[in-house]
């Protein structure tokens, strides 16, 4: 059996999208690596039902210096339209590590959401993705702590994010780049990719 090793990349950072906007991210090398699981994590940023659903699609190409007419679409990821969209400020500032939320609107968050919490900073660094195991009136309880401080209104959080893998054949790709798309959209939409990547020892 070949020995291998994985290596963890970031293949799109923490991306805003607007409405009507399409982003594409930056190239990324993948010539060394076999294959990639990608894990494509998409959160809402306003509380508003999508009219045309957004779209991530990861791109390939065996080039190592591709033009636009070089990519091939790899996979789709497409968001759905949703609605009765949860949509909260966290009014109390709370340190990393936190279990328990309150949010100033406990309306439509359930126990199961998978949400977004999306951090008021100009690159988002911040922001992540958290299971909510309860409520009870205005207070979240989450399954797992949260990684960053929160609160003071200075972050929103929203339900009904998504997260998607996606499987790549690297054995003829030099480049790789994932592509999020909100045209027609009605409403922006947040976007992180990472990918584990299977390459030789």
């Amino acid at each position: 059996m070949a020995l291998t090793k994985t290596t963890k990349l970031t293949v799109l950072p923490m991306t805003s999208t607007p409405n009507g906007w399409v982003m594409a991210g930056t190239r990324l090398d993948v010539a060394a690596y076999y294959s990639g699981l990608l894990r494509i994590r998409l959160g809402r940023s306003s509380p508003f039902a999508y009219t045309v659903s957004p779209q991530v699609r990861v791109e390939v190409s065996p080039k190592t210096a591709p033009t636009a007419q070089d990519w091939v679409v790899c996979a789709t990821v497409q968001m759905a339209k949703g609605a009765s969209i949860a949509y909260a400020g966290i009014p109390n500032a709370a340190s990393a590590g936190q279990t328990t939320l309150e949010v100033d609107d406990g309306s439509n968050l359930a126990a199961g959401d998978y949400v977004f919490i999306r951090d008021d900073s100009l690159d988002y660094h911040n922001s992540e993705w958290l299971r909510v195991l309860s409520r009870l009136g205005y207070i979240l309880t989450l399954e797992e702590p949260t990684l960053f401080p929160r609160g003071d209104y200075s972050d929103t959080i929203t339900d009904q994010a998504e997260q998607h893998q996606c499987l790549v054949n690297l054995t003829t790709v030099n480049s790789l780049r994932v592509v999020v798309s909100a045209v027609g959209a009605g409403a922006g939409v947040m976007c992180e990719v990472t990918g584990s990547f299977t390459s030789g020892i």
